[in-house]
């Protein structure tokens, strides 16, 4: 199961409690900084509607509030082999 997988029966997503502890399991102190974060984040009309160029103001305060913290936007790739 991940933070966005549907629930063990497939039937649609696990109760929000099951699924917060689901992802606070997989990384305590990614989430903790997580919700951190996102409880001191406003979302404004100003931020929805200004043009922002190649990123806009909400893309640069989160990416700043996450470095501040030690953490940046990174790539993953994965392949799978059956």
């Amino acid at each position: 199961m991940s933070c966005r997988s549907k629930s063990a029966s497939g039937t649609g997503s696990p109760r929000p409690a099951a699924r917060r502890q689901y992802c606070q399991g997989a990384n305590p102190a990614g989430f903790d900084d997580l919700i951190a974060v996102l409880s001191e984040f406003h979302l404004t009309l100003h931020r929805l509607t200004d043009p922002g160029g190649s990123k806009g103001e909400s893309a640069k305060t989160l990416d700043l509030a996450f470095r501040e913290r030690g953490l940046r936007e990174g790539h993953t790739t994965e392949t799978r082999t059956t």
